[in-house]
């Protein structure tokens, strides 16, 4: 698939490979965005260890990324709290420990 990249893409600071990387890193959750036709949202980390979150359309087989920001706190906490659940954390307070996890950082 081709990506394009519109210049609102870059308003953070972040780079064409910052979102490659993200891909490449096993992205910490990708979704469609919920009433846009064709948009996406990615969240995960680039090669620099950031958690990143980005959106893009996809048009015709062809990918535009139209925005690429560091993620929020918040979304930072629940991208933390996946990645200590797959690592084995599963206990049935897990709602509450992310909560806890929210409010020590």
């Amino acid at each position: 698939m081709e990506v394009d990249f519109a210049e609102s893409a870059f308003r953070h600071g972040y780079e064409p490979e910052d979102f490659f990387e993200m891909l490449n890193n096993q992205p910490l959750k990708l979704r469609s965005q919920r009433g846009l036709e064709g948009v996406r949202e990615l969240y995960g980390r680039n090669g620099a260890g950031d958690y990143l979150h980005a959106a893009y359309r996809i048009i015709s087989g062809s990918a535009t990324v139209f925005h690429m920001r560091r993620m929020t706190t918040g979304e930072r906490c629940i991208g933390d709290y996946n990645e200590s659940f797959e690592a084995g954390w599963q206990d049935h307070s897990a709602p509450e420990k992310k909560r806890q996890l929210h409010r020590t950082r």
